[in-house]
């Protein structure tokens, strides 16, 4: 029992840092989408109109495509997948081999745009994480930003006055995302 009772923590603490993964790269496959969209005309990281379009947008096209490479070898280097499916492989064979009915959420595989699960409180948990990763990712950029004194999407420098409202922006969308993540928790 202490056996299972340590493996079930595992497995919570590697869905937990799987979903915080999976939510970051779907905030960026986000900003991705929006930046590849032919109707916007402005940066999906700084919020700010291009100066040039056709430059700025291929540059912060680039930009993401390297944080999402990047983001998926941090993923792959702390092998979060590895670690869960071994977790729940162990759970599965331990679980079997006592005549326990079988962990829920054990079989999940973590894909942007998946379903997650049938049972709704582990969905509801890895919904937060993924929400939490998304979050998390959005602090990420926003500090690279201010720490720059620059756009890592379209490398375009702030002025005093941009950075001050770059600031004020992605400190309200943080605001929202964190509202979501409470009203998720009720």
């Amino acid at each position: 029992v202490d056996k299972i009772k340590e493996l079930e923590q595992s497995h919570l603490e590697s869905e937990r840092d799987t979903c915080v993964f999976a939510g970051a790269l779907e905030y960026l496959y986000k900003q991705l989408e929006v930046v590849r969209d032919d109707m916007t005309n402005y940066c999906p990281v700084c919020q700010r109109d291009y100066d040039c379009k056709v430059t700025e947008s291929r540059k912060c096209v680039e930009q993401l495509e390297i944080k999402i490479a990047d983001t998926k070898k941090a993923r792959d280097n702390a092998k979060v997948l590895q670690t869960h499916e071994e977790c729940v492989n162990s759970l599965v064979e331990l679980k079997e081999a006592l005549k326990i009915k079988n962990y829920a959420c054990s079989n999940v595989t973590f894909k942007i745009g998946t379903d997650l699960s049938a049972d709704s409180g582990c969905q509801s948990r890895m919904s937060f994480n993924m929400r939490m990763g998304s979050l998390t990712e959005l602090r990420n950029q926003k500090v690279e930003c201010l720490v720059a004194k620059q756009c890592f999407g379209c490398v375009r420098d702030f002025t005093p006055n941009e950075s001050a409202e770059f600031l004020r922006k992605v400190d309200h969308t943080a605001s929202q995302m964190q509202k979501e993540l409470h009203i998720h928790l009720s």
